[in-house]
């Protein structure tokens, strides 16, 4: 990027936006951003079967409600990592798309 020249500060923050979105994408196709794509689908399918085994604990006694609901925060809570990991880099992704749209204009 140093030796392309831009009109002014906010052409060269579309090219950046424009390149960090290829860069996602082109991690994304890499065997880590594979096995990570896929670490983070892993988990959000055994959160919903753990969620499954939270919710039938739920049925028990209060103690067994109480506990339930623990494990139901820290199962909610694991999946919105995954689920977080996975919509920034397809936030990335999208906002590379429009960047590389205003650019072409």
């Amino acid at each position: 990027m140093e030796n392309i020249h831009f009109e002014d500060d906010r052409e060269r923050e579309i090219f950046a936006r424009a390149a960090l979105g290829q860069q996602v994408r082109d991690f994304l196709e890499s065997p880590v951003g594979r096995y990570l794509h896929g670490r983070c689908r892993n988990e959000i399918e055994q959160c919903e079967v753990d969620a499954l085994e939270a919710l039938t604990a739920s049925d028990l006694p209060l103690i067994g409600r109480i506990l339930g609901r623990r494990k139901m925060r820290k199962i909610v809570q694991r999946a919105e990592i995954a689920k977080n990991f996975m919509r920034y880099l397809a936030d990335a992704i999208t906002d590379g798309e429009q960047a590389e749209k205003e650019l072409d204009v």
